[in-house]
């Protein structure tokens, strides 16, 4: 009895076994596990080493580059960084985990010697000189590179303001670029060819205000055609353009008047110009307040006479632009209704004296004294209408005799006055 139930528990187990054998997913998964297990019997007992091959390594073109400069050489090349393939040998786990930072490829330069292009031999080396692995091959075994002596020239940087437009009544004078100066490096034949550097600047709107503008660098060689070499290389790739935009306005030229006499009416005095008026161009905020432009002055007692004339240099405010280009302008007086005489002035008289000094006129007359003005003003002119005036309060002088000026003064006329200077000898004492 006991024995039949026990082969019957046997025969169960033995088809609970087939069962899984006839399962898919069941075999399915022993069949990998076996797998498995075969590969590391292989991998780590038959065959522990393998070959492989590590992709897309950088050749290090800065290897040698103390080597390069001590004779003063330098790799140029346009293209990207070049990449090359490395066959190695090793454990299979090591080699296995290889990546492309893990081996250095660099061109051994024993023949080079001076400027120009080479083929040079590429050298691998383990970043980890420990690593369980060999290099075996570099794939392409060897470069082309080539070598210049690199120089450096500084360039005035050139603007280009064609894409600006001013409104009408506004004018676009002088831009400039900040810095307005950059050094180009590279090749020396390169830059031996670098004819100018421009900043061009393009703006939509058009403009009636300074606008500031950045603009990217154009290299143009001596033939006027642009250089795209990326063997040059700037120490500023942009630059700030400064667009000055100025109004334009047509001011009147005018003169103005020193040592004019008291009461004298200076309408008197018709200046013609051998200019009437002068094109300039300012910024708008100032520009817009001016209504003329003075030439200059005329000192009526030491410079005028008759038929006078007198040339001005024309000066502009900074920030403003002559646009007519007007260097000077002659200034001339029609005196012919003008006439003149002497007369000697014998009434000399000191003003604003002080209390602590005396001050007494030596000189009793002042002679040849010129007086100009209308005709017949100045014809019914007699000397006892003329006063010559010492003015104590601007005397600085310290006791004794001193020679001093005289202001001439016409009392009452507004017609005629005195040119030219005049002196007299007074004696300064304490009170």
């Amino acid at each position: 009895m006991s024995r039949t139930k026990k082969s019957k528990k046997g025969q169960k187990r033995r088809l609970n076994l087939g069962k899984l054998f006839s399962n898919n997913q069941f075999v399915l998964a022993f069949s990998i596990l076996i797998a498995v297990l075969a590969w590391l019997v292989v991998s780590l007992v038959i065959e522990p080493d393998t070959e492989d091959k590590v992709t897309g390594i950088p050749v290090d073109l800065d290897y040698n580059a103390q080597t390069l400069q001590s004779m003063g050489l330098d790799v140029v090349t346009e293209d990207e960084t070049p990449k090359v393939s490395v066959r190695v040998e090793g454990e299979r786990a090591v080699v296995g985990g290889l990546e492309a930072d893990d081996i250095t490829v660099y061109p051994r330069l024993s023949n080079v010697t001076e400027a120009g292009q080479y083929e040079l031999t590429l050298v691998a080396v383990k970043n980890d000189a420990n690593a369980s692995y060999e290099i075996k091959e570099i794939i392409p075994s060897t470069i082309t590179v080539r070598f210049a002596t690199l120089t450096q020239k500084k360039f005035v940087v050139e603007t280009d303001t064609s894409g600006v437009k001013p409104a009408d009544g506004y004018i676009l004078t002088g831009a400039y670029a900040t810095p307005g100066e950059i050094t180009l490096t590279g090749p020396e034949e390169e830059i031996q060819s670098v004819g100018r550097v421009v900043a061009s600047v393009s703006i939509d709107e058009e403009l009636t205000s300074t606008r500031i503008a950045v603009a990217q660098l154009t290299i143009y060689d001596k033939n006027d055609n642009p250089i795209n070499s990326k063997l040059i290389s700037t120490d500023a790739e942009t630059v700030e353009v400064t667009v000055p935009i100025l109004q334009e306005k047509v001011l009147p030229l005018t003169v103005g008047y020193t040592n004019v006499p008291d009461g004298f009416d200076t309408s008197l005095l018709k200046p013609t110009f051998e200019y009437d008026s002068i094109s300039l161009a300012g910024p708008a905020d100032s520009i817009q307040n001016k209504t003329e432009l003075m030439l200059g002055y005329i000192d009526l007692q030491k410079e005028f006479t008759l038929n006078f004339t007198k040339t001005f240099q024309v000066t502009v405010d900074t920030g403003y632009q002559n646009l007519d280009n007007l260097n000077e302008v002659t200034v001339s007086f029609d005196t012919s209704a003008f006439s003149q005489k002497t007369v000697t002035v014998s009434d000399i008289r000191v003003v604003n004296e002080q209390q602590n000094r005396e001050v007494t006129v030596l000189t009793r007359r002042i002679y040849d004294v010129t007086i100009l003005g209308l005709a017949d003003d100045v014809t019914a002119l007699n000397a006892s209408s003329v006063i010559a005036e010492i003015d104590a309060g601007d005397l600085t002088l310290g006791e004794g005799q001193q020679t001093v000026p005289v202001t001439i003064r016409i009392p009452g006329s507004n017609s005629v006055f005195a040119v030219g200077s005049y002196t007299a000898l007074i004696e300064i004492s304490a009170n």
